[in-house]
């Protein structure tokens, strides 16, 4: 058995026919809820019901592990490919009690349904002058 104590999601979006950048610091369009500071708060919004891994990660929703949120976001934000107009959405959650399966690992950890980053039940309007 391999102990996790931790583990990793995915979400690649595929949005060039949308013609916008999205977790960039001044996007396509100009569109402020998809610059890289509204992304990252999407991404790790406890109290956002639609977007970022709360809305959709087991654990998360039932309180069994906690989002792991670095100062760089590398454990949970979002990368934007502009050559393929590719939006990478990740996260990392932090078990409460070690997971001994891989089974019972995706079933904590794997979305319900897609992570999204739009039509949010929260609003994202920060400019990028933190950055």
């Amino acid at each position: 058995a391999v102990v996790s104590t931790q583990s990793t999601g995915k979400k690649t979006w595929s949005i060039g026919s949308y013609g916008i950048d999205v977790c960039t610091s001044s996007p396509t369009g100009s569109v402020l809820e998809y610059n890289t500071v509204n992304m990252r708060a999407k991404m790790t919004n406890p109290n956002d019901t639609v977007c970022g891994p709360y809305a959709v990660v087991p654990c998360l929703i039932n309180n069994n592990c906690t989002l792991v949120v670095d100062a760089d976001y590398t454990k949970t934000g979002c990368t934007f490919e502009t050559s393929g107009s590719k939006l990478n959405l990740f996260y990392t959650v932090k078990f409460n009690t070690s997971v001994w399966t891989v089974s019972e690992r995706n079933a904590l950890k794997n979305p319900q349904s897609s992570l999204k980053f739009y039509s949010c039940s929260e609003t994202y309007d920060e400019t990028m002058k933190g950055m």
